[in-house]
């Protein structure tokens, strides 16, 4: 299971000791109670997760020029109650990178790389986690590296249980300690065993 060493931390796979990774944690619902209340739970999976990810995304892939002749690398596999979905496309100049975990009500998760000539520019990482019944618990983690201005920025937030109910999506981001140097030497490392190969 080379996958488990690195298979959540789902809600977090904020690599250094950011805010959201201190805040952090996989909340438990009472034993007595789970079943019962997994079944009821409105949970996010990675479909809907998308909801919650960045236009900017989308908006720098549409402008990649590339070979329609060439299949997307894939690589799917299962981790204990988890799907993990993996998907690479690549050209001379471009990498983009997307990695989907669903674990149904444990919670959920979605990365997304664009690398340019072998450095990063752009990455998301978003996650949920167990859905408990308190509305300040935190529900949706995410953190996002996007260029403003001609540089790059590292910003997180979180969305609590009753933001969430409310249907929040676009609540404000906050800049966290994380270095582009950081995420870029964690984001390689997991690519590769993602694809379990070296390189992008």
């Amino acid at each position: 299971m080379r996958y488990s060493s690195i298979l959540l931390l789902l809600s977090i796979f904020h690599f250094g000791c950011s805010k959201s990774a201190q805040k952090a944690e996989f909340y438990q619902i009472e034993n007595i109670k789970t079943d019962q209340a997994l079944e009821a739970a409105v949970y996010l999976d990675s479909a809907t997760l998308h909801s919650y990810l960045s236009p900017v995304f989308d908006s720098i892939v549409l402008s990649i020029q590339f070979d329609e002749n060439v299949e997307p690398q894939q690589n799917n596999f299962d981790e204990g109650n988890c799907e993990v979905k993996a998907y690479k496309k690549k050209n001379d100049a471009w990498s983009v990178v997307e990695s989907q975990t669903d674990c149904g009500s444990q919670g959920n998760q979605v990365i997304r790389w664009i690398y340019k000539n072998n450095r990063l520019v752009f990455y998301q990482d978003i996650s949920s986690v167990n859905l408990t019944n308190e509305p300040a618990d935190f529900y949706i983690y995410d953190e996002l590296l996007i260029q403003r201005e001609g540089e790059l920025h590292s910003m997180e937030r979180e969305i609590t249980v009753e933001e969430f109910h409310s249907g929040l999506i676009s609540k404000s981001y906050y800049h966290n300690n994380r270095t582009v140097t950081q995420i870029e030497s964690a984001s390689k490392w997991l690519i590769r065993e993602l694809f379990a190969e070296n390189g992008l």
